[in-house]
């Protein structure tokens, strides 16, 4: 396929019924084509409109903004704004009409359950003359009835709450590339690349496994209360000793080891950002590294900095064997425990109906307090770290429009004046980048900067363009064409590299390439401006990459 033609294959989901979105019949004809023929890229569905990244992105970022207005009305009060308000405002209707899916499951098919097979065991113990066979069908088809219920509700409902981390997952990572976009020169000198890497990888992976469990932190009180009524009424006081057992595992023991794999998580996103930054810059810096023959130095390095990720996350997998230990052992003994303690307080002979429905019963309240509930803390956990360092990164300052915080005043198109001001590329430091500047450019003029390094001259670019937070009158009138000392390319030919999304107009184009002095460098490229640039393409001079830059202001602002 072309990859620049727009893929349009419209996703049945969004036109299909209720049902068939319970028993995912609009997915059947994907099966079946899939079935007898080989997929491609055209056979994929597109995405539906609830999980596409633009929308989910404007929903929270919209929700976000509101928490930093609202934060920043406490001023007597400092108040950090919350992402995890956010989201929460942004996703909780439609996770919580799973929830309620959910809640239903666990009070109501999970809970009659078992009472319906020990009647059912127990209708065959009085025989069937007794109750006649009408009741034997009606509780068989109950039992049929409610793990056919059991599961429907189930796979609905995990793909639900998937879908919403996943959904959560990609609104973080839109609303992580917007402030990238923003962030002021200061701000970039404190984020690392490693760490980027790591917020778009790692932690925002953490959404995804938290929204799968996190409702079993509300619904596992309820229904253990629920669970303990119902033992109670088949066991009496016995359902006493087994539910004590599994409370004081479940909740100490479980609680414990859920914050300390938050604890070990927090430690190893740091040790992964730190590994990430330095791969990083060893990958720049590579030929350097083998012109020296410096490899192996480094690759202990490597291995050092690695050996101490691992350290702490073969700690996370040992809690996590710890948890799977603990809940395998209990299992047997609370079922062992009740029974026991019910012939000893009963004195009445174990019967079929009474220990499978309390077997039953047990795998569903060990499943729920000791395996759902400690996974919905610890990645509850996790997920409040990885929350924690998003926030910390979308705190970070933005690039101020119009002078960054200076004082604005209007000229004639294309002047530049500048009265008594100071900038500082940080806020608080010890001596301003620039001190009392003063200078007027008139429009059509031609103005030269020149000083040794460090005098200033790149920080007094960055002042009019709204880099640096500075203090005085600047007055830039009309729009800015900033071409850096850094060139910036992307993979693709050269004429996109110049365009940048711009329409192709044939005469404009070919006066911005002779101005830039372009013509030479089209003849010596292989395919002229359709030649490839940057990763898979021919590799350009340092003078033909400022020229490519150049042209792209000059298509865009003249």
């Amino acid at each position: 396929m072309d990859s620049t033609k727009k893929h349009v294959n419209p996703s049945p989901e969004e036109k299909a019924t209720f049902l068939s979105k319970i028993f995912y019949c609009w997915f059947m004809p994907f099966l079946k084509y899939g079935y007898k023929h080989d997929l491609e890229i055209k056979d994929i569905y597109n995405t539906t409109k609830s999980d596409l990244s633009a929308a989910l992105g404007d929903q929270l970022e919209k929700n976000w903004l509101k928490e930093v207005q609202r934060a920043a009305k406490h001023k007597d009060r400092p108040r950090k704004p919350s992402l995890s308000r956010a989201i929460f405002k942004t996703f909780y209707k439609t996770y919580l009409v799973y929830g309620l899916f959910l809640l239903f499951q666990c009070l109501v098919i999970k809970m009659f359950q078992p009472i319906v097979l020990a009647l059912y065991i127990g209708y065959y113990d009085k025989g069937t003359n007794a109750l006649g066979p009408e009741i034997g069908w009606l509780l068989a088809v109950g039992v049929v009835t409610m793990s056919f219920v059991n599961m429907i509700i189930m796979h609905y409902t995990n793909l639900g709450c998937v879908r919403i981390g996943m959904r959560v997952r990609i609104a973080c990572c839109s609303l992580i590339y917007r402030k990238l976009l923003k962030l002021s020169q200061g701000s970039l000198g404190q984020t690392a690349a490693g760490q980027l890497v790591n917020l778009l990888s790692n932690d925002v992976q953490r959404f995804d496994m938290a929204s799968t469990y996190l409702h079993y932190l509300w619904i596992m009180p309820l229904q253990s209360i629920i669970a303990f009524y119902v033992m109670y009424r088949s066991v009496q006081m016995a359902a006493v000793a087994g539910m004590a057992a599994i409370a004081l595992q479940a909740i100490p023991l479980q609680g414990y080891l859920s914050k300390l794999q938050g604890i070990y998580r927090s430690k190893i996103a740091l040790r992964t950002d730190y590994r990430v930054k330095l791969m990083s810059e060893i990958t720049s810096g590579i030929q350097v590294i083998k012109m020296y023959a410096w490899e192996k130095p480094f690759e202990k390095i490597v291995e050092l900095a690695r050996k101490y990720e691992i350290d702490y996350i073969t700690k996370t997998s040992y809690v996590r064997g710890v948890t799977v230990a603990s809940y395998v052992f209990m299992e047997r003994l609370t079922l062992y425990l009740t029974l026991v303690a019910y012939v000893i307080w009963s004195g009445k002979p174990l019967t079929g109906d009474v220990v499978f429905s309390v077997a039953q019963l047990y795998n569903t309240v060990q499943l729920y307090m000791s395996i759902f509930f400690p996974l919905a803390m610890s990645t509850y956990a996790e997920a409040r770290v990885s929350v924690k360092r998003i926030e910390d990164f979308l705190r970070l300052s933005e690039t101020k429009s119009k002078g960054s915080g200076a004082r604005i005043s209007k000229g004639d198109p294309g002047e530049i004046k500048l009265t008594k001001v100071s900038a500082t590329w940080i806020s608080n430091a010890i001596a301003p980048t620039l001190i009392d500047i003063n200078f007027h450019i008139k429009p059509g003029t031609l103005c030269c900067v020149v000083g040794s390094v460090g005098a200033g001259k790149s920080s007094l670019l960055q002042l009019l363009i709204g880099e640096l937070q500075g203090s005085g009158r600047v007055n830039v009138s009309g729009r800015i064409a900033y071409a850096n000392q850094e060139p910036w390319l992307f993979v693709s030919s050269v004429r996109n590299n110049i365009l940048f999304g711009r329409q192709y107009l044939k005469n404009r184009y070919h006066d911005v390439v002779d101005c830039c002095a372009l013509e030479t460098d089209f003849e010596q490229l292989p395919f002229g401006d359709k030649t490839m640039v940057g990763e898979r393409g021919v590799s350009l001079s340092g003078g033909q990459r400022a020229r490519i830059n150049l042209a792209r202001y000059c298509i865009h602002y003249t």
